[in-house]
């Protein structure tokens, strides 16, 4: 789950995020930046930081969720997928999200 706000030139929002591996099963929650890259239908979108109760994560696990391309899970659905292939650039700028068609 991820629910999201423009905050001047960043993405940011609240994450519940399942964590991989002996820690399936357990969930990260918290606060987080998003860095999202959209470049000729081509989506990237990345945790930069979370603070799970309000605390900084243990490098190991802030490694292991920077590691995962959220826009993975847009692909899967057809009509998301599609959307995507339709944009060129997405930038976050003063406030606001600028989506460029091809």
């Amino acid at each position: 789950m991820v629910y999201v706000r423009i905050d001047g030139d960043q993405l940011k929002g609240e994450i519940s995020y399942p964590l991989p591996g002996p820690l399936k099963g357990q969930y990260v929650n918290g606060p987080a930046t998003f860095d999202v890259k959209v470049s000729k239908g081509e989506a990237d979108i990345r945790i930069r930081d979370i603070t799970p109760k309000g605390k900084t994560p243990p490098p190991w696990l802030l490694d292991q969720v920077r590691r995962v391309d959220l826009a993975d899970f847009l692909i899967r659905d057809q009509q998301a997928a599609s959307a995507l292939r339709q944009i060129d650039n997405v930038e976050v700028k003063d406030g606001k999200v600028i989506i460029r068609s091809k």
